[in-house]
């Protein structure tokens, strides 16, 4: 197995979780497993002191970001027009945030909360089966294996690097650039009553203390969501990837020995045993992909419109980082979308392959006809998008140019609004 499938996880692992700086890790840990043939990875639930208080960490920090930014908003819309609101790159720049967040929430509950044995389930079965394929697999035919591309290979670990070395860098210039939400959150906290009473009894009348003292308690907390965001995106992106690769590595295996020995039994049970597990887990993958489409579209659309239409209203190194965040994000959803369509066609290949004549015609009779039979049962395999048991579409191999394409179009939308 190509160690290319999984160093982003492992990447991860070293960075996001063994040397957080916050020194705690998420509910499940990456496990590197090396044989004299082979290297792979599987997924474990981690278990430690406090495990329960520290899985309840990410949705705590993800809904004081919800809160914060909410508050922040309606702190700054008080006696302004709807058009003001509109060229204020801070709200722009919240209520992103503030989407972002609620998306992370509500995937970080499905995944590693609620579905948590589901998802570990998943992987390492995908390991397995991809593991019992290598050990079949014939010299390279038509299809070879799928492995990402070395320079968005190199682009992925670009970003996990700047996320886990730069990101503290990104306050002190938001502080600069008024971007803080938090700022306003403690302000509106210290005019209270009860607040204004209590900091003169801790820090008697030191006003320079009080302001230094909220500032680093300000600025942790806003590192500290940060952080948090940052591990919980990028380690979406990469188990997505991660899985979409499995997916087309056992595909194409799949594909080359049908065409090679025709359908057997085996090889049509693993398939199944794929769209099986792909049932298991549809409802949270649904909602997964409709929350990413959402999210990559108005990290889009947002991003962009700030960084052309208030590029005059803020610092240049503000403009520089959503087009950046731009870049970044139509770089990573058109190779999501491409993995995606990957798995559907190699999935569409196979079922062709069963039913094909030049497969069919060598077979015996009694081979032909069990293999017409298993051949009418395999299902074709897509991404769902929708919401619980609500079904809206499906991600094919045509859906990568749709999406890119719609993307674009409510980009020129808003900039042609304003």
């Amino acid at each position: 197995m190509s160690s290319r499938q999984f160093e982003l996880l492992l990447s991860l692992q070293n960075l996001f979780n063994d040397h957080y700086p916050f020194l705690y890790s998420l509910p499940v840990s990456i496990i590197r497993h090396k044989t004299k043939k082979n290297s792979y990875i599987s997924l474990k639930k981690v278990t430690c002191r406090f495990n329960s208080f520290k899985s309840l960490i990410p949705p705590i920090c993800l809904s004081v970001s919800m809160f914060c930014h909410i508050s922040a908003i309606l702190t700054v819309r008080n006696g302004r027009s709807l058009a003001e609101m509109a060229l204020d790159s801070r709200i722009w720049s919240w209520c992103l945030m503030t989407l972002l967040s609620f998306s992370g929430f509500i995937g970080y509950c499905m995944w590693l909360m609620s579905g948590l044995r589901e998802a570990i389930y998943l992987t390492n079965q995908l390991v397995t089966i991809q593991l019992e394929i290598v050990k079949q697999e014939s010299p390279p035919g038509p299809h070879k294996k799928p492995t990402l591309d070395s320079m968005l290979q190199y682009h992925l670990n670009l970003c996990i690097w700047i996320g886990y070395l730069f990101a503290w860098v990104a306050i002190p210039l938001g502080i600069i650039a008024d971007m803080d939400p938090y700022y306003y959150v403690f302000e509106n906290l210290c005019t209270t009553e009860l607040i204004s009473g209590i900091l003169p009894l801790i820090f008697g009348q030191s006003i320079f203390l009080q302001f230094v003292t909220l500032f680093i308690v300000r600025e942790l907390l806003n590192i500290f969501i940060v952080y948090e965001s940052i591990r919980l995106c990028l380690f979406c992106v990469a188990f997505v990837l991660f899985a979409g690769q499995a997916f087309m590595t056992i595909a194409s295996q799949l594909v080359t020995q049908v065409v090679e020995v025709g359908l057997r039994s085996k090889v049509a049970h693993i398939y199944n045993g794929l769209v099986i597990l792909m049932q298991i887990i549809s409802k949270p993958i649904r909602t997964t992909a409709a929350l990413c489409l959402i999210g990559v579209t108005f990290v889009t659309v947002f991003s962009t419109f700030i960084a052309v239409k208030l590029q005059g209203e803020m610092p240049f190194y503000i403009t520089i980082f959503n087009a950046g965040i731009v870049i970044t994000t139509l770089v990573l959803t058109q190779l999501q979308l491409r993995t995606v369509g990957g798995c559907n066609d190699l999935s569409k290949s196979f079922i062709a392959a069963c039913k094909s004549e030049e497969v069919l015609v060598p077979m015996g009779k009694k081979d032909r006809k069990l293999c017409r039979m298993e051949g009418k049962c395999l299902r074709e395999m897509a991404l769902e998008v929708g919401f619980g048991s609500l079904k809206f579409s499906r991600l094919t191999a045509s859906s990568k140019s749709e999406v890119m394409v719609y993307i674009v179009d409510e980009t020129i939308n808003m900039l042609m609004a304003f």
